[in-house]
């Protein structure tokens, strides 16, 4: 390859999926190893040992390579010497997923309603060949249908139909529409009301993640769920935001306290997930050993644990902790306690702030479960929720400052 490449100079040499044989594991395979060595020396470009000057214009050699696993390459192949410069690629920002888009179904037959523009909060993380996937799984769904153009909501369809198989609910037409005739309009209610507490509350802060749509009884299912996606400068930025996670609690409340202050406090243990989350992040907020504002050991400097000695029951674990990331090291009796009450502190504070937000909006909460009992089904690929304009109440000051 490279003397076919240095006969045709200057050129360019390109290998995908490198990992394959310049791996970490490529000179423990005999089978391998001649190959990874074969191209070290050819790499190295020792006019002694190659015949090649690799600074010569007319012997130029270009190497190009790629891989998705750059942590499985080996040392010797990537120091500098063998490759000069490393490139990162990251996944499409959202321009670039509409471009991408334009490319790939640039020999499809489109609908006039297509705008791929109004689904990019949903792709959020896709990569090209994830775009290619999603307008060939479009382009079948539309046949299907017996569409000869592949229109906007086949697409929406199949972002759906990808989501729901993810979660193990995702049942024919026919199929969801007997299990919806099963459901009493009892627990269609309760289901609605639990989801518009969410909705609201997203909706009350510019900045939170995106409301895609929300689904009474997916696949046939005595639930609901909404889903959200996070907002593009959320996941360029690389880091949580305080304000951010302050902001999921309490979203997250808002399904519990919709169903206190519509059916009353004799409410369901359908929440139970909610409450799961709500604990994990007040813990990540209050005890994060990467967390250099709120953490252990900010924690202990303000309360002054630090400055004291050796309690009798220093290096005891005294409460348990269900999430191994979360725990840094053994801790006191004294600063377990503390850890409690700040964690309780959080998840006071942020379904206060639940509880007020949807009294408030109580307007849009009641028109939100109507419209869920009519539809079953709402989204917000539309633009904003219909009722944004009344929306009253702001409950947090969103992202203040970096967290980590």
């Amino acid at each position: 390859m490279f003397s076919i490449a240095r006969r045709n100079a200057p050129s360019f040499v390109f290998v995908d999926e490198i990992d394959a044989i310049a791996g970490r594991h490529a000179r423990k395979d005999p089978r391998r190893r001649a190959t990874f060595e074969a191209l070290i020396a050819q790499l190295d470009g020792e006019k002694e040992r190659t015949g090649v000057d690799r600074f010569s214009l007319r012997q130029a050699v270009i190497f190009i390579c790629a891989t998705n696993r750059p942590d499985e390459l080996d040392l010797e192949f990537v120091r500098p010497g063998c490759l000069d410069r490393r490139l990162y690629i990251g996944v499409p920002d959202a321009n670039q997923r509409v471009q991408i888009f334009s490319v790939h179904s640039s020999g499809k037959q489109l609908a006039e309603d297509v705008d791929f523009g109004k689904l990019v909060f949903r792709t959020v993380g896709f990569s090209g060949a994830d775009i290619r996937n999603l307008v060939n799984e479009a382009a079948i769904m539309s046949v299907r249908k017996g569409h000869s153009k592949i229109y906007q909501q086949d697409i929406v369809d199949v972002l759906d139909k990808q989501l729901l198989e993810g979660m193990g609910v995702l049942l024919t037409e026919e199929e969801q529409q007997k299990c919806e005739e099963n459901v009493s309009l009892e627990k269609k209610r309760l289901l609605a009301v639990h989801e518009a507490g969410h909705i609201v509350l997203a909706h009350l802060f510019p900045r939170f993640d995106w409301h895609a749509f929300s689904q009474l009884l997916p696949g046939g299912k005595e639930t609901a769920i909404s889903v959200f996606y996070p907002r593009e400068d959320m996941m360029d930025q690389g880091y949580t935001t305080f304000g951010y996670m302050k902001m999921q609690m309490v979203v997250s409340h808002g399904g519990r306290c919709a169903e206190r202050l519509v059916l009353g406090n004799d409410i369901t243990d359908g929440g139970s997930d909610d409450l799961k989350k709500i604990t994990k992040i007040a813990r990540e907020m209050v005890i994060s050993p990467q967390n250099a504002k709120l953490g252990l050991t900010a924690l202990t400097r303000r309360v002054g644990l630090m400055d004291r000695p050796d309690s009798p029951d220093s290096g005891l674990i005294k409460y348990k902790w269900d999430d191994p990331y979360v725990i840094p090291a053994n801790v006191t009796l004294e600063e377990s306690e503390l850890f409690t009450r700040e964690l309780i502190r959080y998840i006071e504070e942020t379904e206060e702030l639940a509880i007020e937000g949807l009294r408030d909006n109580m307007h849009i909460l009641d028109m939100i479960v109507k419209e869920l009992l009519e539809k079953s089904r709402i989204t917000g690929l539309e633009g904003e929720l219909p009722h944004y304009d009344n929306l009253r109440y702001q409950p947090v000051d969103v992202y203040p400052a970096p967290l980590h």
